[in-house]
């Protein structure tokens, strides 16, 4: 769960609340789909941890080979808008 109360999700799914998700997602507290925070194409691993680096961003880190679809090593910096 990041700071601000949403919720990180990532796995083996490919969709959410009838919406294409494929792998990666983030939650409102309650459940719901973050608006505009969930615009990102495919997500392939498996996030290990997490550090948030300001208000509008935040570090993952793990098993990540690809998130929106690029080709990534391990780590990616997602800021939100």
């Amino acid at each position: 769960q990041l700071d601000n109360g949403m919720i990180l999700v990532s796995g083996t799914f490919s969709s959410y609340d009838n919406m294409v998700r494929q792998g990666f997602m983030i939650l409102n507290a309650d459940g719901s789909l973050a608006e505009g925070y969930n615009n990102t194409g495919s997500f392939t691993g498996a996030i290990v941890g997490h550090v948030e680096t300001g208000a509008h961003s935040v570090v993952i880190y793990g098993l990540i080979s690809r998130f929106d679809n690029v080709k990534v090593g391990n780590i990616v910096k997602i800021a939100f808008d």
